[in-house]
């Protein structure tokens, strides 16, 4: 089948973190007693044990100084080491004993002494070292501590004399390539690009790449791209659909910050993305620690899939697109940074592309109810996309969290065909107040989405005759009732309710007007074909004649009025702060 591709690309400078997956990551079952380098066990062709671990061996590739490698020593003989079973672990600039990983520029090697001790190292105990850049063990190898200053190469069973009796020197070779070998499955590249020069580098499939301009470094690095199979490769709470395209880039040594922006591009598989969503695709960067960025998208003419014809096969461009892309409503170019690997804080940075929808509020909001009660309409949020026909888009992962009280039956939601999230429920607090419910969808327009209620509390019987009260102390109704500003809401939220002798059964809204002398609408949540009578009793003041309550009911609202007068079944609201009622 033909594939068909996008480019999306991204003008950026990298921020780096740590915990990414480079092409020869170890994977499957654990591995027992077992040397892997570039002569032994058909390991990375560029990698070397170097004597005492293994006899000299015979090299002709190109020594890579510029790493931070770490070298790990695991409890068990198992690659990658398990959580909780590092025993050892020295980076460039830390580890046990005061020793650190050193490059040797001299003899063309790395080395750092692992210092054993009967305590900790007893007779009889086994352990794996293994060599990791950006979390890619490059090569290992089993050792057994045999006795009192010895250990063993657990593969070949030859001896190894510690100096001193107790120090073992980890020497190991890196050349040029190991971080991209030939024998790796993921799409990868591997180069090094100079400060004085433009530097274009691209996979090895084509399908990802970056330009780094003249002046942008401060020394000569090697900069690497690997495609990165995780699922998902950014992690939660990144809410945005994902695909396959993924990959890491970095730089050793990282700068702080390029001194220019670089450019970074993906090819992109058409026909994984929604016909609907092709004009909002956007690239992301991802750090551990720091929030997703969405990136601003510019040319990138150095891929093949970024030609000048239209959107097609792999070889046709996708100009355009990218001049539609353009116009889509992007953040602003990120300045990033990319740091070295080893044990400091961060060595990566992670880029995939999907597309951006927006989160809309698709349920009543705001709301009134009674304390302790669900409310009426549960949160519900709509993903879109931005286009004129506003299709929804499934996928995204929405997060609910709870301020002020009360509690929710989901606390996320993956929207459907139908775009949609709901909590499910929403059970107002127990205290009178303002509670509300955050919808959170990362990377979407309008996110996070607020919602509102008002709880208060529950009243028992008929309005009381000729009561009169502000609304912070309305003797009959404490708490329970309060009038509203030009625009806000009353909402009789639970009961049975009757106007002109028709019976209401389901919550009714009484919305003041936009200005205080416009009379209020009233509004109901049944059919529609049932309403109160309204009499307009004077400029701003309206009285809503023949209603009354029976049972179990609640008024409550949002908002300031001076005072309320009720009486029985007639209730009166004067904008001016006060209201008369001469019984019925």
């Amino acid at each position: 089948m033909k594939r068909v591709v996008l480019v999306l690309l991204s003008f950026v400078a990298f921020v780096a973190c740590r915990d990414e997956q480079s092409p020869t990551a170890a994977k499957g079952p654990a591995i027992s007693a077992e040397i892997r380098d570039a002569v032994n066990g058909g390991g990375n062709p560029h990698f070397f044990w170097l004597p005492p671990i293994v006899a000299a061996p015979t090299f002709t590739g190109v020594f890579n100084p510029r790493l931070s490698p770490v070298v790990e020593i695991c409890s068990r003989n198992v690659s990658p080491c398990p959580d909780g079973q590092v025993h050892v672990r020295f980076t460039t600039t830390s580890g046990s004993g005061g020793q650190i990983v050193r490059v040797d520029l001299t003899n063309q090697l790395y080395i750092v002494n692992w210092n054993t001790d009967p305590s900790t190292e007893p007779v009889g105990s086994s352990f794996r070292i293994a060599v990791i850049v950006h979390k890619a063990v490059l090569g290992f190898a089993d050792v057994d501590i045999v006795g009192t200053g010895q250990v063993r190469n657990a593969n070949t069973g030859g001896d190894v004399q510690l100096v001193n009796g107790r120090t073992l020197p980890i020497k190991f070779r890196i050349e040029d390539g190991a971080l991209c070998p030939s024998n790796s499955t993921l799409d990868c590249a591997e180069h090094i690009a100079s400060p004085g020069t433009d530097n274009t580098i691209v996979s090895n499939n084509q399908q990802a790449g970056t330009f780094i301009p003249a002046g942008a470094l401060s020394q000569p690095v090697t900069v690497t791209i690997v495609q990165n199979s995780t699922k998902r490769c950014i992690p939660a709470p990144f809410a945005l659909p994902e695909f396959e395209d993924c990959y890491d880039f970095f730089t050793d040594p990282g700068p702080n910050q390029f001194n220019v922006p670089v450019t970074v591009a993906m090819c992109i598989d058409r026909e994984s993305v929604p016909s609907t969503a092709v004009h909002q695709l956007q690239l992301f960067q991802f750090d551990v620690g720091l929030p997703v960025r969405a990136l601003q998208n510019v040319p990138a003419r150095f891929l093949p899939c970024n030609g000048e014809s239209s959107v097609g096969s792999r070889g046709s461009g996708v100009k355009g697109f990218l001049a539609r892309l353009w116009r889509a409503v992007t953040p602003r170019p990120l300045f990033a940074s990319h740091l070295g690997v080893g044990g400091s804080a961060g060595s990566y940075s992670t880029f995939t592309w999907s597309f951006v929808p927006e989160i809309v509020t698709n349920s009543i909001n705001p709301q009134l109810g009674a304390v302790g009660t669900p409310v009426l309409s549960a949160p519900t949020v709509l993903l879109r996309d931005t286009t004129a026909a506003h299709n929804p888009v499934a996928g995204v992962t929405v997060r609910f969290t709870v301020e002020g009280g009360g509690t929710i039956v989901r606390d996320s939601a993956v929207t459907g065909s139908d775009g949609l999230a709901s909590v499910g429920m929403w059970t107002l607090g127990t205290a009178l107040g303002v509670n509300r419910v955050i919808a959170t969808a990362i990377g979407a327009i309008g996110s996070p989405d607020t919602f509102t209620a008002v709880a208060a509390a529950p009243v028992v019987g008929l309005c009381p005759a000729g009561s009169v009260g502000s609304l912070t102390t309305f003797t009959n109704f404490p708490d329970a009732l309060a009038a509203v500003p030009p625009g806000g809401k009353i909402e009789l939220c639970s009961g049975t309710f009757t106007a002109d002798n028709v019976e209401i059964t389901k919550p009714v809204t009484i919305e003041a007007a936009p200005d205080a002398a416009t009379p209020p609408v009233i509004q109901t949540n049944a059919d529609g074909t049932n309403g109160f009578a309204i009499d307009a009793v004077g400029s701003g003041t309206v009285a809503f004649r023949r209603l009354s309550f029976t049972g179990l009911f609640m008024i409550s609202a949002m908002g300031t009025y001076d005072q309320v007068v009720v009486d029985g079944c007639d209730f009166t609201i004067g904008p001016n702060g006060t209201g008369v009622f001469g019984g019925s």
